[in-house]
């Protein structure tokens, strides 16, 4: 895949944007895991947002493809590292242990937390019922999530995931979301050990670096299917965004993004 991966950006960009591939590569080839440790976490899934994001700069993926940037596109992407994660067995990088929401990922929560803003019916705690975790998991990601590492891990969940738990607690996916972007900011973009290995160019300046604030613009989703009006429109610490999204209330199994 590394060997491939040049030859395969330039097969996607305009003659003129493929001077660009020397940056947005690292991106893509980073975003798999580390091939000498064996490992994966929130930074490589980091990556293959800023991946996204770059793309989205150059004009690449445009505002009428933001709907399948994330129900398409990224959730191919988790469902191929999961499978990657469970068959060669990774190593978990940077992970919180009990006290983190998954061993690997974290964008996933924000994207399904946002999906289930405003829903009538669906609410924080509704994790705990088996029966919907079994007939919407396919329709909402973060119920997806929660089914995966009830899955993986044995046990009951407030015990190999008390955060997650106590997140069931709270009374709206409102707070829960808000919740999830302060976490990620604070655990994932604010952490030297992961964003150490971060890299910067003319597309993604490191002089945003030193900007500790975060300023995030909203990212629109038309039901699952995440119809998007702003793509990454940030500034951020680590200067790459993380998303909030809001939904009108009907549902789309993900993955069926136009």
């Amino acid at each position: 895949m590394t060997e491939n991966a040049e030859s395969f950006m330039i097969d996607f960009l305009t003659e003129d944007l493929q001077s660009a591939t020397v940056e947005i590569v690292s991106y893509f080839t980073d975003s798999f895991g580390n091939s000498s440790r064996i490992d994966y976490g929130t930074g490589h899934e980091t990556n293959f947002a800023a991946w996204l994001y770059c793309l989205a700069l150059l004009g690449v993926i445009k505002e009428e493809d933001y709907q399948a940037a994330v129900a398409r596109v990224f959730v191919k992407y988790l469902e191929l590292m999961r499978k990657l994660q469970l068959v060669y067995c990774l190593e978990p990088a940077g992970s919180h242990g009990v006290w983190g929401l998954d061993d690997y990922h974290f964008l996933p929560f924000i994207f399904g937390s946002a999906q289930l803003i405003d829903h009538k019916y669906m609410k924080p705690k509704s994790i705990h019922n088996d029966d919907i975790l079994e007939n919407f998991s396919n329709e909402y990601l973060y119920l997806s999530c929660i089914a995966f590492v009830k899955k993986v891990k044995k046990g009951v969940l407030a015990e190999h995931s008390p955060m997650l738990d106590d997140i069931s607690g709270v009374p709206n996916w409102n707070k829960v979301n808000s919740g999830m972007l302060k976490m990620y900011k604070a655990e994932v973009l604010d952490k030297v050990p992961i964003m150490q290995h971060f890299l910067f160019g003319w597309l993604i300046k490191c002089f945003l670096v030193t900007r500790m604030t975060v300023k995030i613009q909203a990212i629109y989703a038309d039901t699952f299917s995440f119809k998007l009006s702003r793509f990454f429109d940030i500034t951020l610490s680590m200067s790459f965004a993380a998303a909030i999204l809001s939904v009108d209330g009907k549902s789309v199994k993900y993955g069926q993004g136009t």
